[in-house]
């Protein structure tokens, strides 16, 4: 790597990290003003801002490439601003920007990079918590599970378990290259599943983590034919599956009330119902709109969507939903092109998991969009050698 592109990978790491921990604090109780975290962020946004000047600078030639990624940047830049005009979201904006702003840069750094702030913050969060420091917040008390919900210092259990999903997804990502021992890994996994289960109550979100075990053990023992038509053809446009797999299931709970829908309903802590809720109040939306400004309204009552493909098709607009779409199958369409399959499956689960959850387009939970434009080359493969390491 020469000089100018280790500066490069260097500042955009540089903030990266400083973004994602501003952000990640904004969700902790740790007694961090929003005055110092701003400015962390703003730090981060203006490092980055360096790093993209420097990039342009340096590159004065208009390549085909980077005409086609400065007409992709200017065209998503202005659907998240329009967006973030009507629903408020301003985090939309960071994504946009650090999504572009990771061009060529190195991928596992920025996957390194994701692990050690996110798991910091959370560390000293944590041992705050259990030394006093700090509240962990309004104790929660769902009214389907009738259980208390212990956030550890975390503002929202759901999140943080969330949090610590893609943290261990990551490591996932990193660890394929060798694909060592696994033992120690399924039970942690194991562990911190059940912590989210008992003491969170973020059941749906602890699952996330359980289906990890799976996963690792199908990376470390099976060779995936990533050049099969099927499981390509799946990997690249499960996004869009799982939009309308989404939009299905939640139809068929608005007109059929089917008992087993009924029963996840109540399950997922009322998931189906609050989406209905808002589909029925505020309807789909083209550039955006604020929902939860508005829901005050009518409803008094605990409302949230719990899923990143309606928190899409009503909050954040379908122009930029079909936007994403498109990056998503892409990034996909690239990485099994480079043999990263772990990387692939990793952008799939997140699709998966992004049915329950809203943090999709969040760049401090779902750092595997950065891959879009990141330098991800073929250093996520393992050799047939390594596969029973």
């Amino acid at each position: 790597m020469s000089q100018k592109k280790i500066i490069l990978n260097n500042l955009y790491c540089t903030a990266y990290g400083l973004f994602i921990a501003g952000m990640i604090c904004g969700q902790t109780l740790l007694p961090v003003s929003p005055l110092i975290r701003y400015s962390i962020i703003c730090l981060g946004c203006g490092l980055l801002a360096v790093k993209m000047i420097i990039d342009v600078i340096t590159h004065p030639e208009l390549s085909t490439s980077r005409i086609k990624i400065y007409f992709l940047f200017l065209i998503m830049l202005s659907l998240a601003i329009v967006s973030v005009k009507s629903n408020k979201e301003y985090e939309i904006l960071g994504s946009v920007i650090f999504i572009f702003g990771a061009y060529e840069v190195d991928f596992r750094s920025i996957l390194k990079t994701f692990i050690y702030v996110a798991a910091s913050v959370l560390s000293v969060m944590i041992i705050a918590y259990f030394c006093g420091f700090i509240g962990d917040g309004v104790i929660q008390r769902s009214s389907f599970s009738g259980r208390t919900r212990i956030t550890f210092g975390y503002r929202s259990a759901t999140d943080l378990v969330q949090l610590v999903t893609y943290i261990l997804l990551t490591d996932i990502v990193l660890w394929f290259k060798k694909r060592g021992i696994i033992w120690w890994r399924i039970v942690l996994y194991l562990f911190l599943g059940s912590v989210g289960w008992f003491f969170t109550d973020s059941r749906l979100a602890s699952g996330s983590i359980y289906l990890l075990i799976p996963v690792l053990i199908v990376l470390k023992y099976i060779d995936i034919d990533y050049s099969n038509k099927i499981i390509s053809f799946f990997l690249k446009y499960l996004f869009e599956i799982c939009l309308l797999v989404s939009i299905a299931i939640e139809n068929l709970f608005m007109t059929h009330r089917y008992a087993a829908l009924n029963s996840f309903d109540t399950f997922s802590s009322a998931r189906l119902t609050n989406t209905e809720i808002g589909i029925k109040l505020f309807g789909y939306t083209i550039f955006g709109q604020d929902i939860y400004t508005r829901i005050l309204l009518y409803w008094s009552k605990w409302f949230y969507i719990d899923s990143s493909y309606y928190t899409f098709l009503m909050e954040y607009g379908i122009a930029l939903l079909i936007f994403v779409a498109l990056m998503y199958t892409a990034t996909v369409k690239k990485q099994l092109q480079k043999g990263n399959i772990a990387v692939s499956i990793a952008l799939g689960i997140v699709c998966l998991d992004s049915l329950i959850c809203r943090e999709y387009f969040l760049i401090e939970y779902n750092v595997f969009l950065l891959a879009f434009l990141a330098n991800t080359g073929n250093s996520f493969n393992s050799s047939a050698e390594e596969l029973f390491a």
